[in-house]
């Protein structure tokens, strides 16, 4: 049974085929916006749930549908996508010397039975204070801006600036790989 993911997202897509999955990407059209939640992981659930059913509209085939949300916390805020280089930039100054939060929450549908399981995982990163030079460099490279709180740990630019790593980097990326693996058994 083939995988369809929900999303846009490279990254997502690259944990999956790294977890051994032919997927096919289709982008759900989801106005995040709508959806508030005060609670991180009530938030990404409700929006991946959004996407699931959004995109079910659309998909007659059997398959696996794989959807999921993301968002950082940083000082008890939520931080999604920067909307400006310079949001970005007081996103990644911010970051330094306290705990990051990075909640990922993943819905997988099976569309032939109608079977559904949802998961949640979380990520804590602390960051080094990273100077304007590299800041500047991500920024510049782009990635960064299609990141959640403008986090990307796993770049190389980042990598020397992550003093501790409680979570998994899968998970950073916007798709924890194990917890999406067993899900995906689940509803297979």
């Amino acid at each position: 049974m083939k995988v369809i993911l929900g999303s846009s997202s490279k990254w997502r897509c690259d944990v999956l085929e790294g977890l051994g999955f032919e997927v096919e990407v289709r982008k759900p059209d989801v106005d995040e916006t709508a959806i508030r939640r005060d609670d991180p992981a009530e938030l990404t659930k409700a929006l991946a749930h959004a996407k699931c059913e959004k995109l079910l509209e659309t998909i007659s085939e059997p398959a696996v549908l794989v959807t999921a949300d993301t968002v950082v916390v940083v000082d008890g805020k939520v931080r999604e996508k920067p909307a400006s280089p310079e949001e970005a930039r007081s996103f990644l100054k911010s970051s330094s010397h306290q705990p990051v939060q990075v909640v990922t929450s993943v819905v997988v549908q099976n569309t032939q039975t109608g079977i559904r399981a949802e998961g949640t995982e979380i990520t804590v990163v602390t960051f080094r204070p990273i100077d304007d030079k590299t800041i500047d460099a991500l920024i510049e490279q782009g990635e960064v801006m299609y990141c959640c709180g403008a986090i990307r740990a796993e770049h190389p630019l980042m990598q020397p600036f992550v003093l501790q790593l409680d979570g998994t980097v899968e998970n950073m990326m916007g798709m924890p790989g194990e917890l999406t693996k067993k899900l995906i058994e689940r509803v297979r």
